[in-house]
This record gives C-alpha cells, structure tokens and sequence, in this order.
C-alpha cells in the first residue's frame, strides 16, 4: 500500500504522452525546449535497482494472482490486512443493509443538484467575483456530466 515496487524498464512511452498532454497549452518554442530536455533526460535514464528480491517477489505475485484474496489497507495503523474474498463481499454487504450509518436516497438529476448548488453559491457571504467563478465551473460541470441539457 504505502510501497512501490522497482520498474522493470522505463515507461518511456507513457511518460512521452503525459508530456504531450502537459505541455499543449504553451507556446511552440517552450514545448520544443521541454522536449529537447526531457529527451536528454530519458537518454540517460536508467531502471532503479530491484527492492525486492526473488522469493518476496515470487510471494507478491502470488498474492496479487489469487482471486480468492481481497488485500486491503487498514483504518488505522497503516496496516495491510488479507481478507477471503467471499468473507469480504459478505462484510461489505452486512455492512451496508444492516447499518444505521446509510441511507437509500431518492434519485436526483444532475440539472436540480446544479440549481442547489447555485442557490448555496449565491446564498453565501462570498465576494461576488468568487461567486461567479464558482457558479461557472457548476456550469462546465453540468455540461460535462450531461452535454444535451446545454
């Protein structure tokens, strides 16, 4: 949970498209210049040195194929915890039918929690250059989350 595994090989592929994607909004010049860079950088670029050695590697494999396993992040403590699935699931299901702590809510379109969020906006001590900085991004959300209703 809180520890990553050596790479293998680097994803330079990965890391190529999430450059393009990052450096579209500048200037033609600046993103000339951040490519030369990082392909100097991925020039010389080499793998980290495993952190793990075979055995515990074969175990996470092993861990990571069994269907049969949920692993799970604790509450508290910052421990892992392994779970039978079916345990789990069952857990889950007990959890969420048999707890005071939810509810079943009525179905809502995202055009009227749009409106209640406006109304909370506009109902606020807010400056009203924040206001409608907020009630903008509602808009992009609603046209987001369902084009047709713009």
């Amino acid at each position: 949970m809180n520890f990553a595994l050596a790479l293998k090989k680097i994803p330079y592929e990965e890391i190529i498209c999430s450059l393009k994607d990052g450096i579209k909004t500048l200037k033609e010049e600046d993103k000339e210049l951040i490519r030369q860079e990082c392909v100097v950088i991925l020039r010389k670029a080499k793998p980290p040195r495993r952190n793990l050695n075979l055995e515990q590697l074969k175990a996470i494999k092993s861990l990571r194929n069994n269907n049969n396993i949920v692993i799970l992040k604790a509450d508290k403590g910052g421990a892992t915890v392994i779970m039978n699935h079916e345990d789990y699931v069952n857990k889950m299901k007990d959890h969420l039918y048999n707890s005071s702590s939810y509810k079943k809510l009525e179905k809502i379109s995202i055009s009227k929690i749009t409106r209640l969020v406006k109304k909370a906006i506009k109902d606020t001590n807010l400056d009203e250059k924040l206001k409608k900085h907020l009630t903008l991004i509602v808009k992009l959300f609603l046209i987001f989350m369902d084009p047709k209703i713009h």
